[in-house]
């Protein structure tokens, strides 16, 4: 299923169907659970399934939505729009990062974890998504691409208690 869905996302991305289009179609499939329900069903026909589509959802991204209910591939609809958003990221050279911190950073130290994230993962666009947590002591934590950079009190603390039992 992970192949079928990387291969649909691809192929909306390679659409250009307009982003704003994607968000309101993940938009309505979320306000209306009994909506993916029936573009699930089975026992639905493919032509309610088409009429429906043509009624709810944007224009641009209505033909791509046919041709998933007609492949029984509705199941995988969330999903397509997340690795779409994905996709689209990596294609256009921007990557997603979470940071994660005690104390807010300034504009010039969110613009020097910036600067680092581009040099290190070689792309054009960082977009830093910021959160409180205050159970890191102090310091940040930094979230990329799967990697994690801990810079916190927290992460140094258990650090230092992993080398003393190991003694």
């Amino acid at each position: 299923m992970k192949q079928a869905v990387r291969s649909y996302a691809q192929v909306l991305y390679d659409l250009h169907v307009p982003a704003e289009d994607i968000e309101k179609t993940k938009a309505v499939l979320l306000e209306n659970p009994n909506l993916q329900t029936v573009l699930e069903n089975p026992l639905v026909s493919i032509q309610v399934k088409k009429d429906l589509i043509d009624k709810v959802f944007p224009e641009k991204i209505r033909n791509f939505l046919k041709v998933a209910c007609s492949r029984q591939r509705a199941s995988l609809l969330s999903d397509i729009i997340k690795t779409y958003k994905e996709y689209a990221d990596k294609e256009n050279g921007v990557l997603r990062a979470d940071l994660y911190y005690v104390t807010a950073p300034d504009q010039a130290q969110s613009e020097q974890i910036e600067t680092f994230l581009q040099k290190k993962f070689h792309v054009q666009k960082v977009i830093l998504q910021k959160k409180e947590d205050k159970s890191l002591i102090g310091g940040f934590l930094l979230q990329a691409d799967g990697i994690e950079y801990d810079f916190s009190l927290r992460g140094r603390f258990l650090k230092l208690k992993q080398n003393l039992i190991r003694r």
